[in-house]
């Protein structure tokens, strides 16, 4: 019984990473794109960042997503979860990832997923890049009345 709890404990951290991997496979089969994604999509990447973050797994799934991004350079969702991350952790090393796809989304006109990756964004301060990206979608949400003095 010892072996089975043994085993099933050293399996563990592999599958909080599978979520990772099961995230990217379903990306590849979807062909998603920033004309294809729901804005859902990013509560999920929300969601993932967030118990990443209480496992004290940042490190982790960050190699994980590099990995991945070494291979895949147009993966939507491992462009937010490592933009999103290395705010997390200060750093500004992958900030041009989060850039990169407020623009495409821009082009594609999701201006209800340029608003919520700016939010995120201001969460860790001030950027001068997120604000005017949040307030041409806001403006284009018809929203501008909403728009925070930051």
């Amino acid at each position: 019984m010892s072996n089975e709890i043994s085993a099933t404990t050293e399996s563990r951290p592999a599958n909080d990473l599978d979520k990772l991997t099961s995230l990217f496979n379903e990306e590849i089969y979807v062909r998603t794109d920033a004309n294809s994604i729901p804005a859902s999509k990013f509560k999920i990447f929300d969601d993932l960042i967030e118990f990443y973050k209480s496992a004290g797994k940042i490190d982790e799934a960050k190699r994980k997503i590099e990995e991945y991004l070494s291979e895949h350079e147009d993966s939507i969702s491992a462009r937010y979860l490592l933009g999103i991350l290395s705010l997390e952790r200060g750093e500004i090393s992958d900030s041009g990832l989060l850039k990169n796809l407020l623009e495409s989304f821009k082009v594609a006109s999701k201006w209800a997923i340029i608003e919520h990756i700016t939010d995120q964004i201001l969460k860790y301060g001030d950027q001068r890049l997120a604000l005017k990206y949040k307030a041409e979608a806001l403006e284009k949400l018809k929203r501008i009345k909403n728009l925070k003095s930051y």
